[in-house]
């Protein structure tokens, strides 16, 4: 007798970075309804996202630019010590330099002028492999 071949249904575990409290609570219900998405958690400022990030895989993240205690330019790199991997998309009404984008190594970076709904969608596009 044979055993069936198993599939493993794996989602993205994805860090919600944001100290605006509405708009984090809608960026982290938008994640955890998006089907190839998990929330990870949801954190107000960087160091609760650092303490986060040790919790567990983590393979994405959507984060503000300026946070209470650290900017969120400051913050990436420190997440992606212990996440190599993530996939990064900004979320702020900070204006980037493109150059600092690519040193910090954001994968995307939206104007908080965009709909919440679309920074979720290009997330979810992008850990599926598409730009």
């Amino acid at each position: 007798m044979s055993t069936p071949d198993v599939v493993v249904d794996r989602t993205s575990s994805v860090l919600v970075v944001e100290d605006n409290p509405l708009l984090l609570l809608v960026l982290s219900e938008l994640v955890g309804s998006t089907a190839a998405l998990s929330l990870a958690g949801a954190a107000g400022d960087a160091l609760t996202a650092l303490q986060l990030s040790t919790e567990g895989r983590l393979d994405a993240a959507i984060c503000d630019i300026h946070l209470p205690d650290m900017s969120g330019l400051d913050l990436i790199p420190r997440l992606r010590a212990h996440h190599p991997e993530l996939v990064v998309i900004t979320y702020s009404s900070a204006e980037i330099d493109p150059a600092v984008l690519v040193e910090v190594g954001i994968h995307r970076s939206f104007d908080k002028i965009h709909h919440p709904g679309d920074v979720v969608d290009a997330l979810a596009n992008r850990l599926a492999g598409h730009p």
